[in-house]
């Protein structure tokens, strides 16, 4: 953290004063509250001007490469992001990636932020690309809510660029109304459970006094329950989100977040159109 307060307010010059970016709705994250900031990624800018125009500490999850280089560079890179509060994520799948998680979690437990940026990667073109689950899953696990971050124009100012930004367009963060995950996920269960049995009771006002319903004709799909109903649904409060309800509260929360920033949304992830584009520029160049 030593290396972190000393290089803050350098930082926070460089972003207000020579760039002249701007933060709003810090209000909505006092002091001691937990939370996991969720932004959109057009640039490099903003892994650091975020953290410099917030006046909290903000805990970045990065890609785990950025630690792994050899040699002495890469010691000393490794040294340098532990010390600015970033945590390495795992992003090969399975469950490599639960250390990062558990480290996360207890961080949130600490009453303080973590900043996610849920593409994965940099928008290749400016556009909202489908958000991956980790930033669902941490702030689960921690028990704290999400703040949609709207970054405004820093694609534009720092497309072709590394680090620095050009100074035009200025860059705007906005920092949107709490998403209560918890909250949802029980809204989305409730709702599973009214869209499954809405067709059964307009069956029933149907039939005559006397009919029986008519018997399911196909057999339940996998991952259903007796009833056809998602094995998650109808689970009791407070029980562990399923991957598909995980997958829809990431969904919500990238609808939130490009609600905010008035971006194109993907359904597709920043990682693989960009491995489909080299794929694709390849073959024409073939």
């Amino acid at each position: 953290m030593l290396i972190y307060r000393l290089a803050k307010p350098v930082a926070t010059v460089l972003a207000r004063r020579v760039w002249r970016a701007s933060l709003t709705g810090e209000n909505r994250l006092p002091a001691g509250y937990a939370a996991v900031l969720c932004s959109n990624h057009g640039s490099v800018a903003e892994t650091w001007m975020l953290p410099a125009l917030m006046r909290r500490p903000v805990h970045i999850l990065a890609k785990d490469s950025l630690f792994t280089r050899p040699g002495a560079a890469g010691w000393v890179a490794r040294r340098f992001l532990l010390s600015v509060c970033v945590i390495p994520v795992n992003r090969s799948g399975g469950g490599t990636a639960n250390g990062t998680l558990d480290s996360a979690a207890e961080v949130l437990r600490e009453g303080e932020l973590i900043g996610v940026y849920p593409e994965g990667t940099r928008s290749p073109d400016g556009r909202l690309f489908k958000g991956k689950t980790g930033a669902v899953r941490v702030a689960l696990a921690g028990g704290a809510p999400i703040h949609p971050v709207a970054i405004h124009g820093a694609f534009q100012a720092g497309h072709g660029r590394s680090v620095f930004p050009r100074l035009q367009p200025r860059i705007r963060i906005e920092v949107g109304e709490a998403i209560d995950l918890r909250t949802e996920l029980e809204a989305l269960r409730a709702e599973q459970v009214g869209d499954r049995h809405a067709e059964p009771m307009g069956t029933l006002q149907a039939e005559q006094p006397g009919d029986r319903r008519a018997e399911r004709s196909d057999p339940p799909k996998s991952g259903e329950g007796a009833d056809g109903m998602p094995a998650s649904v109808g689970c009791a409060s407070g029980a562990p989100a399923s991957q598909e309800e995980i997958r829809a509260l990431t969904d919500l929360v990238m609808a939130r977040l490009a609600a905010m920033t008035g971006q194109e949304q993907v359904d597709e992830y920043a990682v693989d159109h960009r491995a489909r584009m080299r794929k694709a520029s390849a073959v024409m160049a073939d």
